[in-house]
């Protein structure tokens, strides 16, 4: 099955994840598979689905909206390697490429993941991006 690697391009530093099947939830919730820590990001922003032919980005109704190659996402949209995602502000490049030999993390979505923070208070571990123009401290608290 193949895999999507997202390299961040606008991170104080290089990140690279990569992403598996079924799907991966990306938003700043406590309950997304990818968070990304910026004000631009909805809890539930967009999604990236596997299917048996190919991978596709779908928006999930967020507010300031999921672009491909600087076209926004209305419906499901076919991803392929070299195309360009900027979700809220965040910036990334998308790579399909057959997983490595060993790398399979099972049970687990995003890997690879330079940045993870502990669960706090029965929460899962979370991918952080940290992102030039928004650090980390700076987004409010999820509500509950």
């Amino acid at each position: 099955m193949i895999e999507v690697r997202l390299t961040v391009l606008n991170g104080p530093e290089p990140q690279m994840f990569a992403l598996r099947p079924p799907e991966v939830v990306i938003g700043r919730g406590l309950e997304c598979d990818f968070r990304i820590r910026a004000r631009a990001v909805s809890r539930r922003h967009c999604r990236i689905v596997f299917y048996p032919t190919h991978v596709a980005i779908e928006d999930l109704n967020s507010t300031n909206g999921t672009f491909v190659n600087g076209q926004r996402v209305t419906a499901g949209v076919a991803l392929k390697s070299g195309d360009i995602i900027r979700v809220g502000t965040a910036v990334f490049r998308v790579e399909l490429v057959a997983p490595a030999h060993g790398m399979s993390a099972a049970g687990e979505s995003v890997s690879h993941a330079p940045l993870v923070a502990p669960g706090v208070e029965d929460e899962p571990p979370s991918v952080f991006v940290k992102l030039k123009d928004q650090p980390p401290g700076e987004v409010p608290p999820p509500t509950r």
